[in-house]
């Protein structure tokens, strides 16, 4: 399928027999779906590719929770507020200075 990459994972398995038997059996029902084959000699894996520096891994993380909390911010919190104006009968109900947005 031409310009749509595939996820790739490496599993790696106890025994030869274990892998020999993952690659030749069929993984979902869908046979395009998951394929499996047997992984590339280590020659061939660029392995700087597949390190990550645990001083970067915190780094990671830390934006992780700075966007987490960005998001929270900027997307939850107004949703919030216009889907308590769309029930604005309920939430006088449950919040009574509501009333007091609607005599303004």
């Amino acid at each position: 399928m031409p310009g749509i990459e595939l996820p790739v994972a490496f599993v790696t398995f106890r025994s030869r027999w274990d892998a020999s038997l993952a690659s030749q059996t069929q993984q979902h029902p869908n046979p395009l779906l998951w394929i499996s084959q047997m992984a590339p000699e280590p020659r061939d894996v660029f392995w700087k590719n597949l390190s990550v520096p645990y001083k970067h891994v915190i780094i990671y993380r830390f934006a992780v929770l700075i966007a987490e909390i960005i998001f929270s911010i900027f997307f939850a919190i107004p949703v919030s507020a216009v889907q308590g104006i769309a029930q604005f009968e309920k939430l006088k109900k449950w919040f009574p200075p509501a009333m007091a947005v609607q005599l303004m």
